[in-house]
């Protein structure tokens, strides 16, 4: 993997700032501006907590102390076995959340 999710949200961050400070997104309608940033914001939030325990150990810190802990004490836990385990946990939470962001959009920017 190729890192963490705190290096992933700050440059994606840095590139949402970007964008709305761009001549296009100055170009958009008050409402539908809002909502993509709003919609834009909540969605990095929910991404980069999701992304850092989900799929893969080296998605976060946290992720990578907790194998070692493991490690340390005689516990493996294979990559596959993380995986496995935490698929089907992860993508009810991703749907829910997901879900809730777009009517939290919605509701909040109604035009």
């Amino acid at each position: 993997m190729c890192g963490t999710n705190i290096g992933a949200t700050i440059l994606l961050a840095r590139v949402l700032q970007l964008w709305a400070a761009s001549p296009s997104a100055a170009a958009l309608p008050a409402l539908s501006f809002a909502r993509a940033h709003d919609g834009a914001v909540y969605a990095l939030a929910l991404g980069s907590n999701f992304g850092a325990f989900t799929l893969a150990f080296s998605a976060s810190l946290a992720g990578l102390l907790w194998r070692a802990i493991l490690a340390q004490k005689g516990v493996r836990v294979r990559a596959r076995q993380f995986l496995a385990l935490n698929m089907p946990v992860s993508a009810a939470a991703m749907l829910a959340a997901s879900a809730v962001l777009a009517g939290q959009v919605y509701v909040e920017h109604r035009g």
